[in-house]
């Protein structure tokens, strides 16, 4: 008997475009900020930049439309010129999981228009940005709890980029992320540790500033030792200089360090592995 879970995707489209899904450890943890700083990047080296975000959760309503702040940062940063309901086309008030939201409106996720959108999107661009909702295994369908980011990766066939964090409980989270894409062949271009305490003393509260520093500067040795995989950049945490990815708000540093990486590349080793 074929299982609810492959039901969901199989009929998904698999764009054709060149691209990488940004995939993150936990919910809030900065996809849509690194989504927007390698939009950037792409944009300005001549690339027609497409950005997909299928699911968002905790959207406000806007003349009576749901809108989501991921989408609008997205919209912004690629100038891909598509509507918002396009980049982001399943959409929910309540900031919960996608199936867990889902389920008390007693809805079902419209695949339909989620594959409507990558046809969209595809038309005038040259790469595609996919970001994901929540970490990896935050549930998608209503009707089946199984069913994940994990499994839109799978379908959608890019290598993802990891958000994770570098305080403590990281080494934990990532590793476990890392070896259950492993595990389904998902090939991972690298990691984004996000939030680095630059000046532990400038923290107010626990962990103490040693504690904090000797985080920093061990943890980042011990993701790359855990997972074997790189870390494409490290983000300071900026929570203090106004950050707003969806007013256009994000640091020159950020968008300095995102430039100096070839994204494109990145997106040639497209395919799981093995």
């Amino acid at each position: 008997m074929k299982s609810v879970k492959k039901v969901m995707f199989e009929s998904l489209i698999q764009p054709t475009l060149p691209g990488l899904v940004i995939l993150g450890t936990d919910t809030d943890i900065g996809k849509t900020l690194v989504t927007c700083t390698i939009a950037n990047a792409l944009k300005s080296r001549g690339l027609g930049v497409g950005v997909f975000k299928p699911f968002a959760s905790g959207c406000r309503k806007e003349r009576g439309e749901l809108v989501s702040d991921d989408a609008m940062a997205l919209a912004h940063f690629s100038d891909s010129g598509h509507r918002l309901a396009t980049i982001n086309p399943i959409r929910f008030e309540k900031g919960l999981a996608p199936a867990v939201a889902a389920r008390l409106l007693g809805q079902e996720i419209d695949l339909c228009a989620i594959n409507r959108s990558i046809e969209k999107i595809q038309v005038n661009s040259d790469v595609l940005l996919v970001e994901g909702v929540g970490g990896l295994l935050a549930p998608l369908d209503p009707s089946d709890p199984e069913v994940s980011n994990l499994d839109l990766a799978v379908r959608l066939n890019y290598p993802v980029v990891i958000v994770t964090r570098p305080n403590l409980g990281t080494l934990n989270h990532t590793a476990m992320t890392v070896k259950i894409l492993q595990e389904r062949g998902v090939c991972i271009a690298g990691m984004v540790v996000n939030r680095y305490v630059v000046d532990p003393y400038s923290v107010v509260g626990d962990p103490t500033p040693e504690q904090t520093e000797l985080l920093m500067n061990t943890n980042l040795d011990w993701l790359c030792l855990m997972t074997g995989l790189p870390i494409l950049m490290v983000l300071p945490d900026v929570a203090d200089l106004g950050v707003d990815p969806s007013r256009g708000q994000i640091p020159e540093e950020i968008h300095r360090q995102a430039s100096l990486l070839d994204w494109r590349g990145m997106m040639d080793t497209r395919g799981r592995l093995g």
